[in-house]
């Protein structure tokens, strides 16, 4: 694997942080407001 190739995926990986953790963040806040919506219920 060269420096070019590493440095790509380094890249990529950084993008997909970006995109996909508040996604991630949104599902989980969903989920907990459901979850405590039939807790309380």
């Amino acid at each position: 694997m060269n420096q070019f190739q590493l440095a790509l995926l380094l890249t990529l990986k950084d993008l997909l942080t970006v995109v996909v953790g508040p996604i991630i963040v949104q599902v989980t806040v969903e989920l907990f407001k459901k979850w405590l919506h039939k807790n309380k219920s």
